[in-house]
């Protein structure tokens, strides 16, 4: 549970936690593949009821949002050593700054004492945190993201709780964090959350109207796009825009489709069609089995008919990329040039 009970607990309160908790389910008989989407009636309860999981030993922690920056901070600039090269006087600062970290707290103190320790602590961090390499360092945003799957490896039913959970928790974070972005795709979600949980959504609403809750992705749901013909991809765009538009007051021009397995030729000539001029995925640098990596980020892509759409992949659908081949990356996009383009029948 990622629910903050309260900022400033009193000495001797009580508190009573309701939770609804989902202990998942029997994949349906088929084989050796065990996935989605689970319809009703083809799954069954495997044990008797009430030995299926069991609730263990529970606990709770008192959050140090000071101590959680500290780590953050720490690890930030300890990442970045190990990526720098040693004899640069950048990672002399840096590997500087983390040794007097190591003399400002003393954790052997108490929880209040060590306080005083983290503050100090993230001020005297704060100049390398700070610094640049000079007037071309880049100017990085980040941007919250849940791709949720509307139908996968649990009922429909756990669907809409999921939905549920996940927009709740980041009004939480929206309201914890004031410069905390998120962006949510899929109209179908948000009418999920309209239709089951209307008190939520009302919140919803005002937190798109505030900018920091960030509703795009132009589509009804996130799609395959090769085994779908043209007119149902029309048709995914032109449902899902209409609802951004109608019904959360905002227009979407970004396809957001992060988990596709692949892409239709016709795809930029369709969405340029519908005045989606951009797209946004990343699971083509999942698995190569083998290949030869895809070389771009940024870039435009050229689809069968001649026609382009801005497009951005993020590092990795799994975020675990090697920071050393981040660099190389971008080092070789710069030495090519700004604009790319990429011609392709199917990727």
């Amino acid at each position: 549970m990622d629910n903050t009970i309260a900022i400033n607990a009193q000495p001797g309160k009580s508190y009573q936690i309701a939770m609804e908790t989902y202990a998942g389910h029997d994949f349906p008989d088929c084989g050796s593949c065990a996935t989605g989407p689970v319809l009703p009636g083809s799954y069954s309860f495997g044990g008797n009821e009430g030995s299926r999981r069991q609730l263990g030993t529970s606990t709770f922690g008192i959050w140090r949002e000071e101590a959680y920056q500290l780590y953050m901070d720490v690890m930030t600039l300890w990442n970045l050593l190990k990526d720098l090269d040693q004899d640069d006087l950048r990672a002399s600062k840096t590997a500087a700054a983390l040794k007097q970290f190591t003399k400002d707290v003393d954790f052997e103190q108490g929880g209040n004492e060590r306080l005083s320790d983290y503050k100090r602590a993230r001020e005297n961090l704060r100049e390398a945190l700070g610094a640049t390499n000079g007037s071309t360092a880049p100017l990085f945003f980040a941007v919250g993201n849940a791709h949720l799957d509307l139908a996968w490896l649990w009922p429909v039913a756990e669907t809409k709780r999921k939905t549920a959970r996940t927009f709740a928790a980041q009004l939480r974070l929206l309201s914890e964090y004031p410069d905390y972005y998120y962006i949510q795709s899929q109209s179908a979600a948000y009418e999920i959350c309209r239709q089951y949980y209307p008190a939520l959504f009302k919140k919803i609403k005002k937190a798109i109207g505030e900018g920091g809750f960030i509703a795009d992705g132009a589509m009804w749901v996130e799609p395959d796009t090769n085994m779908a013909g043209g007119e149902a991809l029309v048709r995914q765009i032109l449902h899902g825009k209409r609802y951004f538009k109608e019904v959360l007051g905002v227009d979407s021009r970004v396809l957001w489709l992060p988990d596709s397995f692949g892409y239709s030729a016709a795809l930029p000539q369709i969405l340029m069609g519908c005045d989606v001029p951009y797209m946004v995925t990343q699971k083509i640098f999942w698995s190569y089995n083998g290949g030869e990596r895809f070389p771009y980020h940024n870039f435009y892509w050229e689809g069968m008919d001649g026609t382009k759409v801005t497009s951005f992949l993020p590092t990795s659908y799994t975020y675990q990329t090697d920071p050393g081949e981040i660099r190389r990356t971008f080092k070789n996009q710069a030495s090519r040039g700004r604009e790319r383009r990429y011609y392709t029948a199917a990727l």
